[in-house]
């Protein structure tokens, strides 16, 4: 498996996959001119590798994921950490990654190119869209409807029935109480919208 991107979050997919027993043929990066990151050979360019390799797109700006996940062919599994617990309901979409500490509860569904990270917490019934990213310790109490290339924040909660827009960004530690618009910045406890994007 190759790993896209040469930031902090393509460490912590290395790491990931390394307790997956997963073999990292090396990383790809266009915006590096290096030839080794991680001790792993360093490629700059897609052009010499195989359409049938396998890779995982480990950068956190959802929407270069989302680019990236349309330019790159290839395979991308799912990706969940040995000491995450899953619930057998769950379903998830290609290029999902799921950390260390995460759990998912019952009938949730997640969707692709997605982060969720380190001690998350996924209660019943919750649907994630396509390139989010559910920063460390965050809560996700039940039926909580997230649309695509949202990113909450660490430590937010997000209560019960609760839906959120498409391209939203939730500030850390914010305590999201009522629905939330699309391109809205939330930030506070409780959450209140401060700009759009």
């Amino acid at each position: 498996m190759y790993i896209i991107g040469t930031g902090g979050h393509s460490k912590v997919v290395f790491s990931l996959l390394k307790s997956l027993e997963i073999q990292v043929s090396g990383f790809v990066d266009e915006n590096s001119e290096k030839e080794v990151f991680m001790d792993k050979s360093l490629k700059n360019t897609f052009n010499d590798l195989s359409l049938n390799e396998s890779y995982n797109i480990a950068i956190g700006n959802a929407k270069v994921r989302e680019k990236l996940s349309k330019e790159v062919k290839g395979d991308f599994p799912v990706l969940i950490h040995p000491q995450a617990n899953i619930d057998e309901t769950v379903k998830i979409k290609e290029g999902t990654v799921i950390f260390r500490g995460v759990s998912i509860q019952v009938d949730v569904t997640i969707g692709k190119h997605t982060i969720i990270n380190t001690n998350a917490s996924i209660n019943h019934d919750c649907k994630i869209g396509d390139f989010v990213h559910i920063a460390p310790s965050t809560t996700l109490c039940g039926d909580v409807d997230i649309g695509d290339l949202t990113w909450v924040g660490a430590g937010a909660t997000i209560i019960q029935g609760i839906k959120i827009g498409e391209n939203v960004m939730i500030g850390a530690g914010s305590v999201v109480i009522k629905d939330i618009p699309d391109n809205a910045v939330v930030v506070g406890n409780p959450a209140r919208i401060i700009k759009y994007q």
